[in-house]
């Protein structure tokens, strides 16, 4: 209902005198083709769509009114594809979703020093956050940390070959995990900052919702915290640190609230002439319980062992170059990992998922001044998996904003 309310409710406050609106659309035309082996839970394009492809991948708008110096309401509106399904342009209408991805309320000091968000935000956790736009990204595909699924599920927790040689059903579909963290992250909660723009920072926040999902969560029970920091050494450098803690299992779960996530990330950030460099070093940690797939249920121990704790690292570096002889265009390159610790339910020496390497390359340029084009490429291996150039992609965004 939210979804249709919403415009009504901005236009009748704007009506007053007193506010005003400030508004700006974005429109994303995507060409996009990929490996045979392509899936949405690997690479971000769906297995049924690996042909050459032009879909409308996202359409959105974003509306700030704007009551005084303090305070604002902030919407973010989305026209987008559900499960990253793709008909062909425009084709099926029921393959498209329109969803709020931020509605909330900001109050901000007239010194700017401390600012306060409470509805519907967007996760504060790292860094990659703030390319949410396709018109913001040198690389078209989110880092591993933020879209490969783990053989953790928040409906089963840890479960050997996830989705893989071990499928679970739920709802009629072939139950995958999540991600460490979810590449859009909207949440419902409240952040609050502090400090000043060019100087030391700090964010602490709390929203509702497993931070690896994409569905959003109104049980009382699964709360994330987060706390982070951000410092500019100088102009070129600017360092940051994030930590994130909380549940991520569903209450039927027996015992739910005593398993645990834990998310520390640390990233680094140059910024001088035409050159660019953005890395992130992610360290995750669950407390999990065991699913027996045989059985159907959760395990009662397993040589002992009732719970797990799991690790996995990831890193990713992007850097990007913008060439003084052609204005408006630029080169990029992403180097990404994710890496897992030893599966302490196997008695031989394997990780408890599969370590990924990607490499992503990156060309944009700027039409006009609202017009500009995108295109990447990228590549994957999988270890313990034959899939060395199955899961290749390709993807061009032409991104129009008004």
């Amino acid at each position: 209902m939210i979804r249709f309310v919403l415009p009504f409710c901005l236009l009748a406050v704007c009506s007053s005198a007193q506010v005003r609106l400030e508004w700006a659309a974005n429109v994303d035309l995507e060409l996009s083709k990929a490996g045979p082996l392509s899936h949405y839970f690997y690479n971000e394009i769906h297995e049924e769509s690996t042909d050459w492809k032009i879909d409308v991948a996202r359409l959105q708008g974003q509306f700030n009114v704007i009551f005084n110096r303090n305070f604002s309401i902030n919407s973010h509106l989305l026209v987008q594809r559900k499960q990253a399904l793709k008909s062909g342009l425009l084709r099926n209408f029921q393959d498209y979703i329109v969803k709020v991805g931020q509605l909330h309320f900001t109050y901000r000091t007239d010194d700017r020093k401390f600012t306060f968000y409470a509805g519907r935000i967007q996760n504060t956790f790292g860094y990659w956050y703030k390319h949410q736009s396709y018109k913001d990204r040198s690389i078209l595909n989110a880092p591993l940390m933020y879209s490969y699924f783990i053989n953790v599920s928040s409906k089963f927790g840890f479960v050997q070959n996830l989705g893989e040689e071990n499928e679970l059903i739920v709802d009629g579909a072939s139950e995958f995990g999540f991600s460490n963290l979810y590449n859009r992250g909207y949440r419902n909660g409240f952040a609050a900052f502090f400090g000043k723009d060019n100087g030391l920072q700090f964010t602490i926040s709390a929203y509702n919702g497993n931070a690896g999902s994409k569905k959003t969560s109104t049980n009382p029970y699964l709360w994330n915290l987060i706390a982070k920091v951000t410092y500019p050494i100088n102009y070129s450098w600017r360092v940051g640190f994030s930590a994130l803690h909380g549940t991520y299992l569903k209450v039927e779960i027996p015992n739910h609230s005593k398993y645990r996530q834990s998310i520390y990330s640390l990233n680094v950030v140059f910024d001088k002439g035409y050159f660019n460099v953005e890395s992130e070093l992610f360290l995750s940690t669950y407390r999990s319980p065991i699913f027996n797939v045989e059985n159907q249920d959760f395990t009662d121990g397993v040589d002992g062992l009732e719970n797990v704790d799991l690790l996995n690292v990831s890193y990713y570096s992007t850097i990007k170059y913008e060439p003084s002889w052609l204005s408006g265009a630029f080169f990029s390159y992403r180097f990404d990992t994710l890496f897992f610790g030893d599966d302490p339910t196997s008695s031989v020496n394997k990780t408890w998922d599969n370590n990924v390497i990607r490499h992503s390359f990156g060309v944009g340029y700027k039409l006009l001044q609202q017009l500009s084009i995108r295109c990447s490429f990228s590549t994957q291996s999988v270890a313990n998996r034959d899939w060395d150039g199955q899961q290749n992609t390709f993807r061009t965004v032409l991104s129009y904003g008004l």
